[in-house]
């Protein structure tokens, strides 16, 4: 249905890598998932539209209550 499909992007589960950490390996080990794109933009003090610009374009972001530059991206499903 159009005009929809922010609801189902509320929905789907994100990652937030900590981009201060060099390792990779490391940096995948640390990261957090949350369940919901919306519990994400509370708990680091992101707003939705910015949050929702940072993973479709694959940038970086800065977290306020962080206060670190954290990169997000939606989980995949299997």
């Amino acid at each position: 249905m159009k005009g929809y499909d922010f609801i189902i992007e509320d929905r789907r589960p994100v990652i937030v890598y900590d981009v201060s950490i060099e390792d990779i390996d490391e940096r995948r080990k640390k990261a957090k998932e949350y369940d919901t794109s919306k519990k994400a933009c509370h708990e680091l003090g992101i707003g939705y539209n910015a949050m929702r610009n940072a993973i479709l374009a694959k940038r970086r972001i800065f977290s306020t209550t962080l206060n670190k530059e954290v990169a997000i991206r939606y989980k995949k499903s299997t």
